[in-house]
């Protein structure tokens, strides 16, 4: 296997670590700290530099020390690693994303200003892949904001922007050190700066909070992210070869793009008029006429023996920041584009020019053989097999009465080869213990066991990143959703040509069935599942009945363009929306809903239940008809309008 992204480590390195360990100093007190601290602060024209034990510290520290307003906002690219943005919410702060640049998928500038609120603090500014932002804009717009920023050079070290190092323009600046770096010290990072009082925070705050006059005397928090003597002494080796690693990178990109910018339809990384590249890695992304995706390139590659790595995922479609309402119902059209159809190829120092030739030609084989499937359009019936495969995700809370018996029901409806993916969320009644009894004997049952209870949505998400099938199902484990009707919503998209078949219990054929009548919250529940469906309906303009259904079967590669996002109630408002975005035919098939068996329910009860679900239902539809707005969803709409005319009939 061609790994993705080794380090480049010799003589020097060996010795200087060797040296470290000689001197009997090998934790944060040693010299080389300091030495390797005022060594990278020199290259990169700073004051000071505080080197700290990763990357994510570095940032950490960083937005920590600007001592920014609680609440305030910071602006932040959505395509980027996930430390950026914990720094921001551990701080008390407000992440606002932007989207990528199309060409150079680093912050797309042009997009800050819009993004500018009274509440807006700081700019994070992210160099992405190697190719810097143009900073002589970012600043600009700061000092007229009069805004901090934020520079995250972690992927960049050594790249200029126009004549200026990378690193050398935020307020405060932040490198990792990680292993796959251009410098490394294994683990590591640095903060670099200009100004005295912030670099005297970051000292303090990497050091647990200690006091120069006082050491166990705390005015403020503190975290130990101190770097040992041993990796400074490694990165100390590693600055001399600065110049060496980056002629390196030039001439492995530059190889890299005269072997591959024969094959059409392929973004290969650009230099800019404000920044060379300097391949960190080396990414590509898929133009829309190949019938796949990046993840399935890479599964191909992987056969070959070619490591890759996938493009970073949004922040905004992060299934942890939907759960504190951050990113609910954003769309950042290139940041969704790259991270599913991009990918890096291997690109680390240690790779030799045979090596990258073998993955050039690897990747070159790779595409023919996939493109020689069937071309996957949402509406094509001819995009799936013959026999195609079924993943069925099912989201179990307290269902230990339910699940086995489920699956076994399945398992005779289903006449493909299917597997069953149980997503428990922490069930207190031991549910997961039955499906890992069930999955010793059964090779098509899977268990995704979740400590905490993080909700419907992200269940049914992480059942859905597990999968790789032809089509994907879900539905309540409770009998609510009949098993029997799954092979009627398989043979929609398969016959049909449909892309999403969806349960509907509000078009003729299909029943919600109003039991316990004598219960008056039970009765009001259902009155106002069917005001709000109306309500919905005529909000967004989509002739769809039943849009708290949660009973569907759609293709894998329509669902893996799309992050599920939202609360219980609020989720399949949002993946409609997605769905008529796409341009994806969808279709509602009728069925009977069963009153609830076995099981206890996490959703809301009671009136001041269904008012704050109700709230929450109202606002999504607002949201989801915000991201409809676009031309290609009208001409859906009525294309919709007829299909459902046709299916009534």
């Amino acid at each position: 296997m061609i790994p993705v992204n080794q380090p480049l480590l010799g003589p020097k390195e060996e010795a200087a670590v060797l040296e470290a360990v000689r001197s009997g100093w090998i934790s944060s007190e040693g010299a080389a700290v300091g030495k390797f601290e005022a060594g990278w602060a020199a290259v990169c024209n700073r004051k000071h530099g505080i080197a700290v034990s990763s990357g994510t510290a570095a940032l950490d520290t960083a937005v920590y020390a600007l001592r920014l307003p609680a609440g305030s906002e910071v602006i932040m690219p959505t395509f980027t690693i996930v430390s950026c943005v914990n720094a921001v919410i551990k701080n008390g702060l407000k992440p606002v994303f932007v989207d990528a640049d199309p060409v150079y998928w680093g912050l797309a500038v042009e997009q800050i200003e819009e993004r500018i609120t009274p509440k807006t603090s700081a700019i994070m500014a992210v160099h992405i892949y190697g190719h810097p932002v143009d900073m002589d804009k970012v600043m600009a717009l700061a000092r007229a904001h009069n805004l901090l920023v934020i520079e995250d050079a972690a992927e960049a070290h050594g790249s200029h922007c126009r004549d200026r190092i990378c690193g050398s323009f935020g307020d405060v600046s932040v490198f990792s050190f990680y292993a796959n770096k251009i410098i490394t010290t294994g683990e590591g990072g640095m903060i670099l700066c200009d100004d005295d009082a912030i670099a005297e925070r970051c000292r303090c705050y990497r050091d647990l909070g200690f006091m120069k006059e006082r050491r166990f005397l705390h005015q403020n928090r503190g975290e130990n992210y101190r770097m040992t003597n041993i990796q400074a002494a490694l990165g100390l080796a590693q600055i001399g070869r600065l110049a060496e690693f980056l002629a390196l990178k030039k001439k492995m990109g530059a190889l890299y793009t005269s072997l591959l910018r024969d094959i059409p339809d392929i973004q290969l990384p650009a230099s800019s008029d404000w920044g060379e590249n300097i391949y960190w890695v080396y990414g590509i992304v898929l133009g829309d006429s190949y019938p796949f995706d990046a993840a399935q390139l890479a599964e191909r590659l992987k056969e070959m023996g070619i490591g890759t790595r996938p493009f970073f995922y949004g922040m905004h479609q992060q299934p942890f920041l939907h759960d504190m309402g951050i990113g609910l119902g954003e769309q950042f059209p290139v940041c969704e584009r790259i991270s599913h159809r991009g990918l890096y190829l291997p690109s680390g120092l240690s790779l030799s020019e045979d090596h990258i030739r073998e993955v050039a030609s690897s990747l070159k084989s790779a595409l023919l053989s996939l493109t020689a499937l069937p071309r996957q359009q949402p509406g094509e019936a001819t995009g799936l097999k013959q026999t195609p495969t079924i993943a069925v995700i099912l989201p179990t809370y307290n269902e230990k009465g339910n699940i086995v018996r489920l699956i076994d029901a399945l398992s005779t409806q289903i006449k493909y080869p299917a597997e069953f993916i149980v997503v428990d969320d922490n069930s207190p009644d031991r549910t997961a213990e039955a499906v890992s009894e069930l999955a010793r004997h059964r090779s098509d049952v899977k268990l995704i066991l979740r400590e905490n209870e993080r909700g419907l949505t992200s269940a049914i998400q992480a059942g859905i990143d597990q999968s790789r099938s032809d089509i994907v199902v879900w539905m309540d484990v409770d009998f609510s959703h009949p098993p029997e009707k799954v092979p009627e919503l398989i043979a929609r998209i398969l016959s049909g040509g449909y892309d999403a078949a969806i349960g509907s219990r509000y078009i003729p054929g299909g029943a919600d069935e109003l039991q316990n009548l004598a219960n008056p919250v039970i009765l009001v529940q259902k009155l106002c599942t069917r005001i709000l469906n109306w309500f919905t309906r005529v909000v967004t303009g989509v002739p769809f009945h039943d849009w708290t259904s949660g009973f569907i079967a759609i293709r894998g590669d329509t669902i893996r363009q799309v992050r599920l996002c939202g609360d219980y109630g609020e989720y399949f408002i949002f993946l409609m929306a997605r769905l008529c975005a796409l341009q994806a035919r969808w279709v509602e098939v009728p069925f009977n809903n069963i009153p609830r068996e076995v099981g206890e329910t996490k959703t809301a009860s009671g009136f001041l239940g269904l008012l704050s679900r109700g709230i929450h239902y109202i606002s999504a539809v607002f949201k989801a008809t915000h991201l409809m707005r676009r031309p290609s969803v009208r001409r859906n709409r009525l294309e919709g309008h007829i299909q459902r005319r046709v299916v009534r009939r």
